[in-house]
């Protein structure tokens, strides 16, 4: 079947969610994978390997079965039982009430058999001087006594099986065959064990590497991001009021604009709502904290948004870029150490 897409063309959907399942959650995935294995069993491999051939793989045979022959059986089916096909094979072949059943039966029969031929050739082609493929035509013959919901079933285990190789291969895991031999089964064991302890190291790596860069984040240009994220303030809100105060100044004349006084007073009237929102979200009592408190408070978060309204352009590119950085490494730093505790939990 030179026309035919591989069973990895034709899965990608599932690729995508087994991979996904491997790269966040390696032993649920390896689960899921000795479950794949253990529900493909040995009459299931040795009947799918018998239609292996240069000509059409199993999954050429299951894929073909399901798009080409399973819906002219389908309508061939209906047609014994309708009353319409029934009265039109009367009326133009000009039968006998008593003979119309009989000849449909036939009609019909024979219709299936040329779908089944014109099945099988397509997937293993006949040859006059050598025939190459006979076995493998024999073996639809076997195929098509199933019922179609077992051939569904099959279909499905198959697919389930070289789905989860593929991504256990792609990723480098392995996987213990049930039905692999004893010796098999040990080395493959021996070969996970070695995997996690390297899967474990590695995260260890990454953790204190992860760790190290946070902390470089947090102390860049005096400790400004890592006071961004202690005081709880919302960076894309403050460089929003930035946006709005710069835009307020440069509408201004040139002798105002240039004015410290002014633009402090530009600075104080669109970060006073936000001010006033902070101080009182940061106390938790506001009736019971101190005018010595509330003007430590007030104190903290003006020095704080000043900070940022007087950063150059790029250095304030650059606070976005570290902010992002440090949200992108402490998402992976949770996703390590939930995954450190779902297997130690699962053991």
């Amino acid at each position: 079947m030179n026309d035919s897409l591989s069973i990895y063309d034709r899965e990608q959907t599932t690729v995508k969610l087994y991979t996904d399942l491997a790269t966040t959650d390696r032993e649920a995935f390896r689960r899921a994978a000795t479950s794949a294995y253990e529900s493909f069993n040995v009459h299931d491999r040795v009947f799918i390997d018998k239609f292996e051939s240069t000509s059409a793989t199993p999954y050429d045979v299951l894929i073909l079965w399901k798009d080409m022959l399973l819906p002219v059986s389908h309508t061939l089916r209906t047609k014994r039982s309708d009353l319409m096909f029934r009265n039109a094979m009367m009326k133009h072949l000009v039968l006998d009430t008593d003979e119309v059943q009989s000849t449909i039966h036939q009609v019909i029969n024979m219709r299936e058999s040329d779908a089944i031929r014109k099945f099988t050739v397509r997937l293993y082609p006949l040859d006059k001087k050598k025939d190459t493929y006979r076995k493998q035509r024999a073996h639809i013959a076997d195929l098509l006594l199933m019922f179609q919901q077992e051939i569904f079933d099959l279909k499905d285990r198959y697919v389930s099986y070289m789905m989860y190789k593929y991504v256990a291969q792609q990723q480098e895991m392995t996987i213990i065959d049930p039905y692999a031999s004893f010796l098999k089964r040990a080395v493959a064991a021996r070969r996970i064990r070695a995997e996690r302890r390297n899967v474990i190291r590695a995260e260890q790596a990454r953790l204190a590497c992860i760790q190290l860069r946070i902390h470089e984040l947090r102390t860049a240009n005096g400790m400004l991001l890592g006071d961004i994220l202690d005081m709880n303030v919302d960076l894309i809100v403050v460089l929003g009021l930035r946006n709005q105060y710069e835009k307020h100044i440069a509408k201004l004349p040139t002798s105002d604009a240039i004015s410290a006084a002014k633009r402090l007073a530009i600075f104080e009237t669109e970060t006073q709502t936000f001010r006033e929102g902070y101080i009182d979200s940061a106390t938790t009592d506001p009736v019971e904290v101190s005018l010595e408190i509330t003007r430590s408070m007030t104190k903290s978060i003006d020095g704080l948004l000043l900070r940022i309204f007087d950063l150059p352009m790029m250095q304030k590119n650059q606070l976005l870029v570290h902010a992002k950085q440090y949200r992108e490494l402490t998402r992976e730093r949770a996703d390590i150490l939930q995954a450190q505790q779902t297997r130690s939990l699962s053991r």
